[in-house]
């Protein structure tokens, strides 16, 4: 297995904190970072000198973390197994028991404090599709639904659900990849940033022909706590970043799904917009 992180420049500390730490529990084939905003041959000086040896570190300057994700996707074509997971996390040291287990070409999981919070929106697209046992302890397993057209419904209309680790055996392919890609490329560079990854993510799984993505709760989120509470005015920017994005895909792939998607961000948009004034 290779485990992989990905994280802002500015956030580099979490890979001492918490990815480190993983690293040395899992004890991957190969660990690899991806740190983002990197721009100056000073700030490579000083990721060597602060990762460990043991960590491979990718750099480059996508400036969002779903432009991310399109980088790692690309340069992880071809490997067997893959764990992709959020920088300010701890996986349980029963993972690769659990990991053992889990018999899909994709799944994710949830930390356990949003399950303690009844993660609400996660829990209403998702049902019980079975359970593993790890260390004596049952954990359920659930499957996520990717699309959800019913605009009255919270939440994005294609999302991947829980995001915290994502485990592939199968990773995209690399056409898919390109082609989102190329969509989310025609958003205005400063907007990208506020398409989230976990809808980058659905539209390609969404895209890979999986309807329903499984997911266990087999970690702990640390919160990194750089983020403020999101604004009206926020949300009225991040509709239209999610209009653009939308309206690209659209164009791309001729699909019907990626209208109501539009449709979705309208409304919100609609909804949101005299906060700008």
């Amino acid at each position: 297995m290779k485990l992989v992180t990905y994280l802002p420049f500015y956030r580099v500390h979490e890979v001492i904190e918490y990815f480190d730490k993983n690293v040395r529990e899992i004890k991957p084939e190969e660990a690899i970072v991806y740190v983002d905003n990197v721009f100056h041959a000073r700030q490579i000086e000083i990721l060597k000198k602060i990762v460990p040896d043991s960590i491979t570190v990718k750099t480059g300057n996508w400036r969002s973390r779903s432009g991310t994700w399109f980088t790692m996707l690309r340069d992880l074509q071809g490997s067997n197994e893959v764990a992709i997971m959020d920088s300010d996390n701890i996986i349980d040291s029963s993972f690769v028991e659990a990991n053992s287990q889990m018999p899909y070409s994709m799944y994710t999981v949830l930390d356990r404090e949003a399950w303690s919070r009844g993660a609400p929106n996660i829990m209403a697209r998702s049902r019980l599709i079975g359970e593993i046992n790890v260390k004596e302890n049952k954990i359920p397993v659930y499957a996520y639904k990717i699309y959800e057209p019913n605009l009255l419904r919270k939440g994005t209309v294609i999302f991947i659900g829980p995001k915290q680790v994502v485990v592939y055996r199968k990773l995209p392919d690399p056409q898919i990849i390109d082609r989102v890609e190329r969509a989310f490329l025609n958003v205005p560079s400063e907007f990208r940033q506020f398409i989230n990854d976990e809808g980058v993510l659905g539209i390609m799984a969404y895209l890979s022909g999986i309807k329903e993505v499984p997911w266990i709760v087999i970690s702990t989120h640390m919160h990194h706590g750089s983020e403020h509470p999101a604004s009206g005015q926020r949300k009225a920017i991040v509709a239209s970043a999610h209009i653009k994005f939308a309206k690209s895909l659209r164009k791309e792939f001729k699909l019907r799904s990626f209208t109501v998607y539009e449709l979705k961000y309208m409304l919100s948009l609609i909804k949101n917009i005299h906060n700008l004034f």
